[in-house]
């Protein structure tokens, strides 16, 4: 799944998206203004921002998720008890791969 998602993050065009208030119409586009999407403004319609950021951050959440899939895999995880025994290392890389996402939503966001 995460190859897959992967395949399709690298096919499209290249980020960082950013929305733009077109009079109307939001724009979808790259910095240098590439048009990605346009959709029509609304007051409400925050679909745009939704869209861009999740784009932003794709890589970086798919690195958390592809962290804790190798935990799992290369741990003791007992589902019945819920008990994961997990060996030195492979916490730091899930670790990692949080505070990238974190510090990468805190760039798209403006937090």
């Amino acid at each position: 799944m995460i190859e897959k998602l992967r395949e399709l993050e690298k096919a499209a065009t290249p980020g960082p998206w950013v929305e733009v208030d077109e009079y109307l119409v939001w724009s979808i586009q790259t910095p240098d203004r590439l048009q990605i999407a346009r959709l029509p403004c609304a007051e409400t319609n925050r679909d745009p921002h939704l869209i861009a950021t999740t784009r932003n951050l794709l890589p970086e959440l798919l690195d958390v998720v592809e962290a804790a899939e190798n935990i799992m895999s290369r741990t003791g995880f007992h589902r019945a008890s819920g008990n994961i025994i997990v060996e030195a290392g492979y916490t730091q890389l899930l670790v990692d791969a949080l505070d990238a996402v974190k510090a990468k939503a805190r760039e798209v966001m403006d937090v």
